[in-house]
């Protein structure tokens, strides 16, 4: 098996201190030259085409089990936390909330805002597809945020929209 590039192979590890900044990350350059297996499906489309669109945002006042329980309803990954421009100003993922279970819990007065993690790596629509799944892998993340020209949310791609488009251009 080949070498993914930007991958350290080491695992993630999942901890309660949140630094406070939001980045747009830009695409890194990508290699032209491509073989025809790589001339249809995802490999030409861009995040736009890809990402899952509306996105959930909330707010990061809203209560953990509102977050919580509107992930398990809409069968969600993620939640993208948010300013009253709908920039985005932190994300709560299923493994936050694994990793909070696992860690002994929380109040029940705890806010997205409490666990959710605040550097939030983001992209635009026009980025192309593989170099956000490159920034993806480069940040250990499942889940970025797509933002528009005023930087507020439009959409999410994730890990499994990439996984899909795979499928349906095999």
């Amino acid at each position: 098996m080949g070498r993914i590039e930007g991958w350290n192979g080491r695992k993630r590890r999942y901890s309660c201190s949140r630094m406070r900044r939001t980045r747009t990350v830009a695409p890194p350059n990508t290699n032209t030259n491509t073989s025809d297996a790589q001339t249809d499906g995802v490999y030409t489309r861009s995040v736009g085409q890809v990402m899952s669109r509306p996105v959930e945002t909330v707010a990061p006042t809203t209560s953990l089990r509102t977050a919580a329980a509107t992930m398990i309803e809409r069968d969600l990954g993620a939640v993208v936390l948010v300013d009253d421009d709908d920039r985005p100003v932190g994300i709560l993922t299923g493994t936050d909330l694994v990793a909070l279970v696992a860690d002994g819990g929380v109040d029940d007065d705890a806010t997205v805002a409490d666990v959710g993690r605040t550097e939030v790596v983001t992209t635009t629509r026009d980025t192309s597809a593989p170099a956000a799944a490159a920034t993806m892998i480069d940040h250990l993340i499942h889940h970025l945020p797509v933002v528009d020209d005023e930087g507020a949310v439009v959409g999410l791609v994730s890990s499994l929209d990439f996984a899909a488009e795979l499928a349906r251009t095999r």
